[in-house]
């Protein structure tokens, strides 16, 4: 059996199984969950013990299980997510009309509107990425895409008090298939996230040769070696400078670091590795 989370029902805690873990930041922080969430995390020790195989999307979150539960690294494989085909099929970037409402440059970001994405500090750079551009004719938007989610309000009335409202979109949930192009015509994506088991949106945007912007923490500091910018603190003042920078030079990643991001986050590869982890012949 394989379990794609930690909801492994008790009845199967004595059989042959496999659970995946994309991060245990719900463990180190059980306040980020209601209680029926708490109660299912409370069970994670006894489920990592039990498991035969633990599949991992990071060797952030390898380690972190190794660290927090002493858990034997053998018994441990890290199989990264991978990337959607719709991001290795231009002919999706020519279907999608999500960019027919934004003009000119933008930032882009892409998540929930929760607590570890940041988004307040993420608010914070933009506008003294605007203070430091006053004269600049056409500086850059601010496109916010993803659903609300919990402790949200106050992020949401600092957008409505902001000088700079008025260039801050909210597009909310985006379809999958119109995910790519916003990718692509986005001068950067900027990604301050507190915590990430791996960040999708990462690779995502690399993968259409858009600049990112991460800080140098959790899983994040492993897209270092594929192209992403990495900032090694919060500071407001460092981050503008970078989007200011990035803006004005209209700089794409390097190709070699779009193929890499392509070929190494492969659905295929990832089945791969579970597949031959498991001891099933491709």
């Amino acid at each position: 059996f394989i379990f794609p989370n930690i909801n492994v029902p008790k009845k199967f805690l004595n059989c042959n199984y496999a659970v995946v873990i994309h991060d245990i930041a719900a463990w180190h922080n059980p306040s980020i969950l209601n209680w029926r969430g708490k109660q299912l995390i409370s069970c994670l020790p006894v489920v990592l013990q039990n498991a035969n195989i633990i599949f991992t999307v990071s060797e952030y979150t390898a380690l972190d299980i190794i660290k927090e539960f002493g858990i034997s690294k053998d018994k441990i494989t890290v199989a990264p997510n991978g990337l959607s085909q719709i991001y290795k099929n231009d002919e999706y970037l020519k279907k999608s009309n999500i960019n027919s409402s934004i003009s000119g440059k933008y930032f882009l970001n892409v998540g929930s509107f929760e607590p570890k994405k940041n988004l307040s500090f993420l608010l914070k750079v933009y506008e003294r990425y605007r203070e430091i551009v006053n004269l600049t004719k056409n500086p850059a938007k601010l496109v916010l895409t993803g659903g609300e989610s919990w402790k949200t309000s106050e992020f949401i009335s600092s957008i409505k008090t902001s000088p700079y409202v008025d260039d801050i979109i909210i597009l909310g949930m985006v379809k999958v298939e119109e995910l790519p192009i916003l990718y692509k015509n986005a001068t950067a994506l900027i990604f301050p996230s507190l915590f990430e088991g791996f960040g999708l949106p990462v690779i995502e945007a690399l993968s259409q040769g858009t600049p990112v912007l991460i800080n140098n923490n959790s899983s994040l500091t492993q897209f270092k070696d594929f192209g992403a910018t990495v900032i090694d603190n919060f500071d407001v003042d460092i981050w503008a400078e970078k989007l200011k920078v990035n803006c004005l030079s209209e700089v794409r990643v390097d190709a070699n670091y779009v193929s890499k991001v392509k070929s190494y986050f492969d659905w295929d590869r990832t089945a791969s590795i579970i597949a031959t982890t498991i001891g099933i012949s491709n």
